[in-house]
C-alpha cells in the first residue's frame, strides 16, 4: 500500500510542478527539484510513510537527507508563494484521491 501512496504523491508533485518524476528522485540540487521533494517528502509523512522507506524510494544515503527536507519545509512554505500554491493545490487534490487513515 505505501508504495502506491509514494507512486500517487510522486506523480501528483510531478504535475503539479511540471517536472519528471525521475528529476525529482534524482540527486540534481536546483531549488525546483528540492521544493518539489520536500512536497513528496512532507505529503508522505502525513500519510503515514516513514523515513526509511522514503530515503530508500528518493535515492538517498543518508536518513538526514529526508529529515533535512521536512525541517526546512515549513521555512520554505512561510517565505515562497509559488511553494504554498503548489502545496494548496496538492493538498486538495490527494484528498480526493488518497483517503486519510
Amino acid at each position: 500500500m505505501k508504495s502506491k501512496i509514494f507512486e500517487i504523491i510522486l506523480t501528483q508533485v510531478a504535475e503539479t510542478t511540471e517536472l519528471k518524476k525521475e528529476e525529482i528522485v534524482g540527486k540534481v540540487r536546483k531549488a525546483e527539484l528540492i521544493e518539489a521533494r520536500m512536497l513528496v517528502v512532507h505529503f508522505c509523512k502525513e500519510y503515514g510513510i516513514s523515513n526509511s522507506y522514503l530515503q530508500e524510494k528518493m535515492n538517498r544515503k543518508s536518513p538526514f537527507a529526508i529529515a533535512h527536507l521536512l525541517c526546512s519545509f515549513d521555512c520554505v512554505l512561510k517565505q515562497s508563494y509559488t511553494f504554498r500554491e503548489a502545496h494548496k493545490e496538492l493538498k486538495q487534490k490527494l484528498a480526493n484521491i488518497l483517503p486519510k487513515t
